[in-house]
């Protein structure tokens, strides 16, 4: 019997990088039982443009934008499917990438998948290969917000719909939304990582995108949230990234002092050198933002 797997696209207004997505979508080997399409207040028509090429895919029409965790909610709901995979519409599948996901599902008797990917800026690929020392003996939350290389993008992401249903998406978070989704299912269920690379993702210059917008609200929700499964080090280096994130953006002092606060609990815990930077970061006597430029200039 054909597995059946329900495919998941949010969009809104992505015509071009759209018909990208569709078509790798529907040239799997393993071709999915439903498409469907999610259309999130797109102020374009986006919906008439999907049923003209594509009309076997289904349609959820959002006349206001909700956001994507809703919209991909909205899709895990409306499935029909036995499986439920995601990808974002302006990434890209390999013709395998089904195929791949749920024969490794099945191998491993997991309830989910993520994966490693190709990273795409410009006329630039790069496979991205995950640190092996956290790659196979992890917590998860600990493995993405470590330093060294590690990720979980909502693209790569497979899993058994009853599985997703009762964990899916925390629609409170603008950001950090794939991160929150791999902490909390790997917390419930078995989560297991394909090390073969299957997605592209898009990372186009000036491209307004959510993932690349600094939404603080949500930064500092996420960290609340999973804080209970994270080490003192590795949420004080989530907190260095907003904050230089912060400073590159040229935003407010207040803005510095609440991840300050955010990480001030776990001082105690912090290795030698991360005391150093959180104490000259406290005293306003370091401006990681500045550093960051400075290295990429010398590079």
């Amino acid at each position: 019997m054909t597995p059946k797997i329900s495919v998941i696209i949010p969009t809104k207004n992505r015509k071009a990088s759209l018909l990208r997505c569709l078509n790798s979508v529907f040239s799997q080997t393993l071709k999915p039982f439903e498409v469907i399409v999610v259309d999130d207040g797109s102020s374009i028509n986006t919906s008439e443009f999907v049923l003209k090429k594509f009309p076997q895919t289904k349609l959820i029409t959002n006349k206001n934008s909700h956001g994507g965790a809703v919209a991909r909610n909205q899709g895990a709901i409306a499935a029909e499917g036995d499986y439920i995979a995601f990808i974002d519409s302006d990434d890209e599948w390999l013709s395998e990438h089904l195929a791949g996901k749920l024969d490794l599902l099945n191998r491993s008797n997991a309830d989910g998948v993520f994966g490693t990917f190709y990273l795409l800026k410009g006329e630039e690929e790069e496979e991205i290969v995950f640190e092996k020392n956290i790659s196979h003996n992890r917590n998860i939350g600990n493995a993405i917000l470590d330093i060294k290389r590690f990720d979980a993008r909502t693209s790569t992401f497979f899993f058994r719909k009853e599985a997703f249903n009762n964990i899916r998406f925390d629609e409170n978070l603008k950001k950090h939304q794939d991160w929150d989704l791999a902490i909390n299912f790997d917390n419930h269920y078995k989560f297991v990582l394909d090390e073969t690379p299957s997605v592209k993702i898009y990372v186009e210059q000036g491209e307004d995108r959510m993932s690349q917008k600094l939404q603080h609200k949500s930064s500092f929700y996420f960290i609340d949230k999973n804080s209970k499964h994270i080490e003192a080090n590795n949420i004080f280096m989530f907190c260095l990234k907003q904050i230089m994130r912060s400073q590159l953006a040229n935003e407010s002092k207040e803005i510095i002092d609440k991840y300050i606060i955010v990480a001030q609990p776990y001082f105690k815990k912090l290795s030698i050198r991360n005391k150093i930077l959180f104490s000259l970061l406290k005293n306003r006597l370091l401006n990681i933002g500045k550093v960051y430029n400075l290295r990429s200039k010398i590079k």
